[in-house]
Formats: structure tokens, sequence, C-alpha cells
């Protein structure tokens, strides 16, 4: 604990900049940034560009390093060890708090030893604002930036582990590849409007629909039967309207609410997704099959129409 604390206040006296394994945040983390927390933790430990590295979230310090210190006492470092329990892998991670010229200054120590990627969320969790993290989701930082995690960033990170563990694996990790290519065709419908119907714990959920312009890229998670969660990542923006019930949303697309990238939504009710190209998809979810209630399998089905 003594050398962690004596980084952090060389951390304070330098001020270096943020990076892939430094964070500063103005204030702790309150109840309605819960998900927050468990997003920037995860984004760390499953960095590529800091891989082995002690990470630190500074608490107490702006983002233009002015240190301004907590004004308010840092939240008890069992907290923080019950809400790591929602990441799987459990990480090993250390909170505590200093005193730097007068000023509390809190921090999260995220070891280097923490090497078991890839780490992802490993249950449902809500903040006080409804803020969501979903089982099975995971994050990475890049540089600065938080990003929800791809395919060929697991790909990228289980490739390295087996390398680790095995040495030279070309020749496996290129038939993975080969079959993996095979098999995106189940996964990719290209008409503008259609039917799908999917087995989503494969794939890790995601489906692509649409072509060109009109391309969009859905991830979907079964919570119970006739339940689930759509999720968005850099490319897509959910619109979303309570108990919306029509096959193709006609509103305008302003009356939406595009506040967040995870929804939970119903059997027969619709939303829309706005692409960065400015692309709108209407979809409606037909049914979900939940394999821990009682069904086979989890299975999707949804209609969607590209819409402009």
């Amino acid at each position: 604990m003594i050398e962690i604390e004596n980084k952090i206040m060389d951390i304070l006296r330098e001020l270096p900049s943020e990076s892939n394994r430094l964070d500063y945040k103005a204030k702790d983390y309150s109840n309605i940034k819960i998900t927050d927390f468990i997003k920037d933790v995860i984004a760390f430990l499953n960095s590529d560009e800091s891989y082995e590295e002690n990470k630190y979230i500074i608490l107490g310090i702006t983002n233009d390093k002015y240190i301004c210190g907590l004004k308010n006492t840092m939240r008890d470092d069992n907290e923080y060890q019950n809400l790591l329990n929602k990441i799987n892998p459990r990480p090993d991670i250390s909170t505590g708090s200093i005193d730097y010229n007068g000023r509390a200054i809190g921090y999260i120590f995220i070891s280097g030893k923490n090497k078991d990627r890839v780490y992802e969320v490993n249950e449902d969790y809500k903040s006080t604002n409804n803020n969501f993290v979903c089982k099975g989701q995971a994050f990475i930082r890049k540089g600065t930036v938080n990003y929800q995690i791809t395919n060929k960033d697991r790909e990228r990170i289980y490739h390295k582990k087996l390398m680790e563990r095995n040495g030279n694996t070309n020749h496996l990790i290129q038939a993975i590849t080969a079959k993996n290519e095979l098999e995106k065709d189940k996964y990719l419908n290209k008409s503008e409007e259609s039917t799908v119907e999917f087995k989503c714990k494969n794939n890790n959920g995601f489906f692509t629909v649409g072509n060109g312009e009109r391309t969009f890229k859905l991830n979907w998670y079964v919570v119970n039967n006739d339940v689930a969660h759509i999720r968005t990542g850099n490319n897509e923006k959910i619109g979303y309207k309570d108990n919306y019930i029509q096959w193709i949303p006609s509103d305008k697309i302003d009356s939406y609410d595009f506040s967040s990238f995870d929804r939970r939504i119903e059997k027969d009710e619709s939303f829309i997704l706005v692409n960065k190209l400015g692309k709108v998809l209407g979809v409606r979810l037909i049914s979900a099959d939940s394999k821990s209630h009682g069904s086979i399998q989890d299975i999707i089905r949804f209609q969607y129409k590209c819409l402009n």
C-alpha cells in the first residue's frame, strides 16, 4: 500500500496527461455513476496498450489537471470491492485516499497482474438513474477513450493469450479465423427489409443487417422469455419510446429518446437505430426464447426495415 501511495504522490507532483494507464476524475463515483465505475475498470483491464502495467484512476483532479480535491468522503473500499463482484473474472483492485497539500485525493489502483482477459460484466446491474450494464458486456481503453469491445478485439486478445500459453499457434489461429469467416454469413442479412431468427449466444449476440451506407450492427442479449436487451457500439444510436408497439415507427426521430446505448425491449416493442451516416432502421422484437427460463436455446426473432 505504501508503494501505491508513493506512486500516487509522484503522479500528483508531476501531473502527467491522461493515458491508457491513467485517468483523472474531479469527483468520486456517485450512486448514479456506479455503472461508469464498472465500465472504466473493465476498459483498463482489457487494454492492449497497458497490458501487464499498473493503471490508476485518480479522484479529485479535473481533466485539465487541476487538483481540486474531493469535497465529500470517498466511497468505502468495501463498497467498491462489492461492485468488483460484478466483473468476471473478478479482478484484484485496491482503493484508498491520501492527503495532498490539505486536499483529499482518492485513487483506484488496477494492478498489472490482472491478466485474465477478456474481463466483462457478469450480471445485469442498474444504477440509481437507470443506467445499465448488462451481462456479457465488455469494454476496452484505447488511449484516453473507452470503447465497447468488438469481436476483433476479443479475437486479438485470445490470440495473444494462446501465444503466451502455447508458444507459436499460428496454424491454430488461422484455422479458427478461417472458420469464423465462413460462419459470418449466418449473422448477416443484406436485405433492407426482412425477418430474422438466430441463436444469440453465438457471435456474441451480434447480427448485421442492410448493405452499404444502410448497414446496421445489432447486439442482442436475452433477459427472459420475450424480453431482451439491445445494445449499440460507436456507429449507431438507439431511439426508444416507452411501450411503442407499432411495427414500423412512423413518428419523427426527435420524439425518440437516444440517451442510452443499451435498452430493454419486450415482445412486440419497436425501436429505431440511426447509423453514423444518418440512415434509419426500424426494428420490432417478435419474440425471445431464454434458455435459463425453460427454452432449449437463447433465440431472438425480429423484423426490420430500412426507413430512408
